[in-house]
C-alpha cells in the first residue's frame, strides 16, 4: 500500500509533463501525466485502505464495473496489468494491401468513389461501400478529391531549365546590381457583365447586363523587384500592338534601362520590330519555352 501511495504522489508531482490530463478523483484538482493509469492505482489504493466498492466509486468517480475490473487485473498481474491499455483500435482489412493499392492509384487515379471501390475489389477481393471507400482513401491513403491542372502541350522541361539558368537568372542578377530593369508581363480580361447571386424573393428577378462578350483588358508589366507597374488598358483586344505600347511606355518611364524584349508566348505571331534607343532595331519574335512573357 505504501508503494501504491508513493506511485500516485509521484505521478501527481510530474505536472510539467506535456501530456497532462485532469485527474478528477481528488477534490484539489490535481493534474497528472497519466490520468487513466493513475485512476486505476487510486482505485487499488482505496481498496487497500479497506473502503467498500460503493465508497470507491464515489471517491474515484468511476463505475462499479470499472472498479471490479481494475481490482481483478491487479490481483492477476500486479501493477504491470494495470498499465495495459484495452482501448479497441480496429484494423482495416485492407491494411495488408495498403502499399499495393497506393501504387495502383498512383499509376491510375480513380475518377469516382465507385470506380475506386471497383478497383480495390479487383485487387484484393474485398468490397467496400462508398462511405468506407471514401474514408479509406482519405484517411489511410492520404488522397483528396482534387481538380486536375493543365500544362502546355509543347512544354519542354529541358529547354525551360536551360532558359531559366542561361537567360532569366543572369537578367535578374543584373537587375540586383542596378544595370537592368526586368518586367514580367501578363494580361487580365475582366468581363463587363453582372455576376448573378441568390435572393429570397417571391418570383424570379431579372437584372439588365451586357451580353458577356464585352471585356475590359489590362496588360501589365510588373518589375521583378515588385516596385514598378506599367499598364495599358482597352476594351478591344490584346495583340502585338498593345504589347508594343507597353514597351514604349516602359521606355518612357525607364529611359536609362537597357531594353531587350524577350517573347515567350506560344502559338502567336512574332512581335513587330522595336526601335532601340541607340538607333539599332531588334526583333522581338524569338521563341523561348517559358510560361510568361518577359521584358528586360
Amino acid at each position: 500500500m505504501k508503494r501504491l501511495q508513493n506511485i500516485i504522489y509521484a505521478n501527481d508531482n510530474n505536472s510539467h509533463h506535456k501530456n497532462k490530463e485532469y485527474f478528477p478523483s481528488r477534490g484539489h484538482g490535481t493534474y497528472t501525466p497519466c490520468g487513466h493509469f493513475c485512476g486505476k492505482l487510486h482505485v487499488v489504493y482505496l481498496k487497500a485502505l479497506g473502503l467498500s466498492h460503493k465508497e470507491i466509486e464515489r471517491i474515484a468517480r468511476t463505475s462499479a464495473d470499472s472498479v471490479t475490473r481494475y481490482l481483478k487485473d491487479y490481483n492477476a498481474g500486479g501493477l504491470a496489468a494495470l498499465g495495459v491499455s484495452r482501448t479497441h483500435r480496429p484494423v482495416s482489412s485492407l491494411q495488408p494491401y495498403h502499399d499495393q493499392i497506393k501504387a495502383h492509384f498512383l499509376k491510375q487515379p480513380p475518377h469516382t468513389v465507385s470506380e475506386a471501390s471497383h478497383e480495390i475489389e479487383a485487387l484484393t477481393g474485398i468490397k467496400l461501400g462508398p462511405s468506407a471507400c471514401r474514408d479509406f482513401m482519405r484517411k489511410r491513403l492520404g488522397m483528396k478529391f482534387r481538380k486536375m491542372a493543365v500544362i502546355p502541350a509543347k512544354a519542354d522541361p529541358k529547354k525551360q531549365a536551360e532558359f531559366l539558368n542561361n537567360q532569366l537568372e543572369p537578367l535578374l542578377e543584373e537587375e540586383k546590381q542596378g544595370r537592368r530593369k526586368v518586367f514580367f508581363v501578363d494580361a487580365a480580361h475582366f468581363v463587363m457583365g453582372a455576376f448573378l447571386g441568390m435572393l429570397w424573393c417571391f418570383e424570379r428577378l431579372f437584372l439588365k447586363s451586357s451580353s458577356g462578350r464585352r471585356r475590359y483588358n489590362v496588360l501589365g508589366a510588373f518589375s521583378a523587384k515588385g516596385a514598378d507597374l506599367v499598364t495599358v488598358t482597352n476594351d478591344a483586344y490584346i495583340n502585338s500592338g498593345t504589347i508594343v505600347d507597353v514597351l514604349f511606355k516602359i521606355k518612357q518611364e525607364h529611359a536609362r534601362a537597357r531594353r531587350h524584349p524577350i517573347d515567350t508566348r506560344h502559338g502567336q505571331r512574332p512581335l513587330p520590330t522595336v526601335q532601340q534607343g541607340d538607333g539599332a532595331s531588334q526583333s522581338a519574335g524569338h521563341r523561348h519555352p517559358f510560361p510568361t512573357p518577359l521584358f528586360a
